[in-house]
């Protein structure tokens, strides 16, 4: 897919706004609903894969994190078997409270990056969406300004 062709899209979006038949004693432009509709419909399956998997992930940053703090509280409560286990006498005990020391330190550890994991890779899909909006806000705000200058006022008052 060609990084421009959602641009392209909406520049034409822009050209049926300009060539639409106005209505008169306003700005308003009257256009085929559907056309204009399947047009949008268009632009959204162009998006790159990027956006697309940035708004999913916005929508589910709080399901995986859940499922990080799930995966956490598994690792705790099968530390916590593991240490019942291998406390069976008074000699072992001090062995035992060593090695829930380490599980736990590990499983906070683990815990720990696979939230920062989550968190970084939604920050970045958040970025790369926000440089290509920004693109698209350009290229909306020079069809505005475009539109300003031809404004149907200016052909009804000569």
């Amino acid at each position: 897919m060609e990084d421009d062709s959602v641009f392209k899209e909406i520049e034409l979006l822009k050209q049926m706004l300009k060539s639409g038949k106005t209505i008169p004693l306003s700005r308003l432009v009257a256009v085929d609903k559907d056309a204009f509709i399947s047009k949008i419909e268009h632009i959204r399956e162009l998006l790159p894969e990027e956006v697309k998997e940035a708004y999913l992930v916005s929508k589910r940053k709080n399901v995986i994190l859940a499922q990080a703090n799930e995966e956490r509280d598994r690792i705790l409560e099968s530390a916590m078997v593991r240490r019942d286990e291998i406390v069976q006498d008074s000699d072992v005990l001090e062995e035992a409270k060593k090695e829930k020391a380490r599980i736990l330190n590990e499983a906070r550890t683990e815990a720990e990056k696979m939230q920062k994991d989550a968190e970084d890779y939604v920050f970045k899909l958040l970025a790369k969406t926000q440089t290509i909006l920004q693109k698209a806000q350009s290229v909306l705000e020079e069809g505005k300004e475009g539109l300003k200058y031809e404004s149907p006022d200016s052909e009804h008052s000569e």
